[in-house]
């Protein structure tokens, strides 16, 4: 189970960092009469520390996760009046169905999904910029992080593999991998920074993972995440 700001516990790639600190601990409790126990307890602290720096090394962690599904924006093919809507918040669609009605022309979706949002504005002057419906389609989950600039971003590349908590489900660990980095940060997190008044600016790091394999995640779910670099 990871831990925060840390690698796996018991990662053998953790151990081997600390071969002479290890050896040395291990040689002392053989021969524990020999050597204080205050010494030990010391060669002990000194030893953990070692493999907790080595794990911290390895990962990055993103406290700010949650779990996001793909949203379609559907859009007149052309400028005209919006005549009706025929999907309400909450109505489950298929590929194809009837959407609106602009000027005469049907508007249709263009995926399955659930609307989470219609535009009622009837009546209204509508056009391609102009979103009719947003339809979301709870099979295509992923997990967004916001990574702030200076916490490693520039460490994070796709295909890294990823290990994440669900709040929800407590401490019961997911595997993903990272699919992308934002090219532009986050606009409406952007704040300055109390110390220098820079602006601290937060990216989006989207992480992939089988969402057939963990059927009980949902969409605005609050997540932990861990980068293996």
């Amino acid at each position: 189970m990871p831990h925060e700001n840390t690698g796996k516990p018991g990662d053998k790639s953790s151990i081997a960092a600390a071969p002479k600190a290890a050896g040395r601990l291990k040689k002392m409790i053989e021969n524990p009469i020999a050597v204080p126990l205050g010494i030990l307890l010391l060669a002990a602290i000194a030893a953990a520390g070692i493999l907790s720096i080595q794990q911290m090394d390895s990962t990055i962690y993103i406290e700010k996760s949650e779990i996001s599904s793909q949203t379609v924006t559907v859009s007149p093919q052309s400028t005209g009046i919006l005549e009706k809507v025929f999907v309400n918040e909450g109505d489950i669609v298929r590929k194809g169905q009837l959407i609106a009605r602009v000027s005469g022309s049907n508007v249709t979706s263009k995926s399955d999904g659930i609307v989470v949002s219609a535009n009622k504005a009837i009546g209204q002057t509508v056009g391609q910029a102009d979103a009719l419906a947003s339809i979301m389609d709870p099979k295509e989950l992923s997990i967004i992080g916001r990574l702030q600039e200076d916490k490693g971003l520039n460490q994070v590349k796709p295909g890294q593999i990823v290990k994440f908590t669900v709040d929800a489900f407590g401490q019961k660990e997911y595997s993903g991998a990272v699919d992308s980095v934002s090219e532009v940060p986050r606009q409406q997190d952007i704040v300055f920074s109390i110390s220098d008044k820079r602006q601290e600016k937060e990216f989006n790091v989207k992480v992939l993972f089988n969402d057939k394999e963990y059927p009980e995640l949902k969409d605005g779910m609050s997540a932990k995440m861990w980068i293996y670099k």
